[in-house]
């Protein structure tokens, strides 16, 4: 009987590990979710978590802190690193194509989103949806750093072609993020609060900021057409700091004419 239940105890363990989605390997690595090949061939991930991905590389993996957006008035905060500061570690994250940080909805809805994004020619490498409040500002600007370097000619000749406006600017907003919120059907009290709450929200990000200064883009691109850049969705931005040497080369050449003329009124007054 004692050799019966050793072994159908055996048997019961092979079975939770052969299906158990939380490993210990023997080289020491721990991971959640589904095998899969490896892909680390130095040996120096020590945690991995795979997706429900039905592929061989168990793609889609997601971690979630917290109540994963069920408790809004109970969420406490998030902390991921280490107190201390004797040592030189570092928190490190890596995405091929970049990361997003998003805080209360997508990249384009609140105005509270900003992400980094490399590996295109035309990639945006810091994108912030947003207002943007520094300290101060300094760009690197050492000649040494440039080539092909040429003085900008007729400035004042540019700068009388753009046309300054006043404008209300109107966000953008996610049409799925319209969508979701016009399709919701609470299923109780709490939830339509809640629902009810996201969409007086959407609606206050709705509104357009009033009242601001600057250019059209698509003017600029006709006369200054390198202070232009385009992205992914066809939308157009202004560097509007790469305004500054034009408009100084055409206060420049106004004060060069305004001193000439000084010049012959001075001669006139003298005849």
């Amino acid at each position: 009987m004692k050799h019966f239940s050793a072994l159908l105890f055996s048997m019961f363990v092979l079975v939770i590990v052969g299906y158990s989605q939380a490993r210990v390997e023997t080289n020491g690595k721990v991971r959640l979710g589904n095998t899969r090949p490896t892909n680390d061939p130095l040996n120096e991930v020590t945690h991995e978590i795979l997706g429900l991905g039905t592929d061989e590389n168990r793609v889609g993996s997601k971690l979630s802190f917290g109540d994963y957006g069920r408790a809004s008035l109970l969420g406490a905060n998030v902390y991921v690193g280490e107190f201390g500061t004797t040592d030189t570690d570092r928190l490190e994250l890596g995405g091929k194509n970049g990361f997003h940080f998003m805080v209360g909805g997508d990249r384009v809805t609140n105005g509270m989103a900003f992400q980094w994004v490399a590996g295109s020619t035309n990639a945006w490498v810091f994108d912030i949806w947003g207002q943007v409040r520094s300290y101060g500002i300094t760009l690197t600007s050492d000649i040494r750093l440039k080539s092909n370097v040429k003085k900008i000619d007729n400035g004042l000749t540019l700068v009388k072609q753009l046309n300054g406006i006043s404008y209300d600017f109107n966000k953008p907003i996610s049409a799925e993020r319209i969508k979701l919120l016009a399709d919701a059907v609470p299923n109780s009290e709490k939830e339509r609060q809640e629902i009810e709450k996201e969409r007086n929200k959407l609606a206050e990000e709705s509104k357009p900021q009033k009242d601001q200064l600057g250019f059209s883009a698509q003017d600029v691109q006709k006369i200054l057409p390198q202070l232009v850049t385009q992205d992914e969705q066809g939308m157009l931005s202004v560097n509007y700091i790469g305004m500054i040497p034009v408009l100084v080369e055409a206060i420049k050449e106004q004060q060069t004419t305004i001193e000439a003329m000084k010049k012959e009124i001075e001669l006139l007054k003298k005849k």
